[in-house]
């Protein structure tokens, strides 16, 4: 199969968009975000296409992998693996660089391990999140990425295809009932976040892999923007209705219209027209996955000087620009090592 140009493109939109959604520009500590349609709400919910289009994109390569059930097996064990070798090295980042250096002067080694242990004893108080998220918030995409890809490797295995179809609806279904919906009549309150795991992400990867069945096709790029327009249409649509009925924040990782907004933008790249061919895309697209895994070290790191210039137009825009920057270039400094190019590729 040619290389789709594109893809490289709306990865790197994602990236930046996945960054805006994290630093949250233009937003106030009298008005939390979700509390009304402002600007820092309108911008956050519109980026939501992001991730659901990592998981369209992540679905499709891997229906590209084999050709039937008997086949699917070996190669959906390579990523798997490797997606966990990249989780467990950017858990161990985050949690290094919690190290209290006081310790480490005062007590030298041992004082490195006692930061560390009592570091780590944070982290799994609560041992449903650091199974699913690990030491970083983040992390999350990776466990639920693996997740989607050992359910659908079973369910192909066992010959059942259109139990993706089934159980990828069934999952979002609760997913919504569990966190966007939670307020409504047809929800539940829930401590576990739906947003982990295969609840959410399933849905995407198994139209990824569908995608990948029928095409792609120059055709999808129409059809992709209409999905794209009913998909914001419909999500700010749900996003005010339940905030003014039943008090809901208009800040939420996904609603129903998220799906067809992932979707659809994930269509629009896969149509791979020329005007989304751009050189630098291609040659930073493979970097995403590390610029993803380590933005969030400049997001903290970059932080506290928002108290300072909070409201200031190029604080709002030179905050997530400049984590984007710093990823990128520490993405491509690690892709350089022969090592560490296996965390970030």
């Amino acid at each position: 199969m040619k290389r789709i140009q594109a893809i490289d493109f709306f990865r790197l939109i994602s990236i930046v968009a996945v960054i805006v959604i994290h630093t949250v520009p233009f937003s106030s500590d009298k008005t939390p975000l979700g509390s009304r349609l402002d600007l820092a709400t309108f911008i956050n919910q519109s980026s939501r296409f992001a991730v659901p289009y990592f998981f369209v994109i992540a679905g499709f390569f891997w229906a590209t992998k084999f050709d039937g059930a008997m086949s699917v097996a070996a190669p959906t064990i390579r990523m798997v693996r490797r997606i966990l070798l990249i989780f467990l090295f950017w858990s161990a980042f985050y949690l290094l660089i919690k190290v209290n250096i006081d310790d480490v002067i005062d007590y030298g080694f041992v004082g490195l391990i006692k930061s560390i242990y009592w570091n780590l004893a944070d982290f799994i108080k609560i041992p449903m999140v650091f199974f699913f998220e690990g030491t970083k918030v983040h992390l999350w995409f990776l466990v639920s990425l693996m997740s989607c890809l050992l359910i659908g490797l079973m369910l192909l295995s066992a010959g059942m295809t259109g139990g993706l179809v089934i159980l990828s609806v069934i999952l979002y279904g609760v997913a919504l009932a569990g966190k966007s919906y939670a307020d409504t009549p047809i929800g539940f309150q829930s401590d576990f976040n739906f947003r982990n795991g295969p609840f959410f992400g399933f849905i995407f990867f198994a139209s990824g892999y569908f995608l990948q069945r029928r095409g792609p096709k120059e055709s999808w790029l129409a059809f992709g923007f209409l999905m794209t327009g009913l998909g914001l249409s419909l999500s700010f649509y749900e996003l005010v209705f339940i905030h003014e009925r039943w008090g809901s924040s208009m800040s939420q990782d996904f609603v129903l219209g998220t799906y067809f907004l992932g979707v659809g933008v994930a269509m629009i790249a896969l149509s791979d027209r020329s005007i989304f061919h751009f050189r630098l895309s291609s040659r930073l697209g493979p970097l995403v996955l590390g610029i993803y895994a380590i933005h969030f070290l400049f997001v903290d790191m970059l932080r506290p000087y928002g108290g300072r210039y909070a409201g200031d137009i190029i604080w709002e825009i030179g905050y997530p620009l400049s984590v984007f920057i710093l990823s990128v270039a520490s993405a491509y400094l690690l892709s350089c090592n022969r090592f560490t190019r296996l965390v970030v590729v």
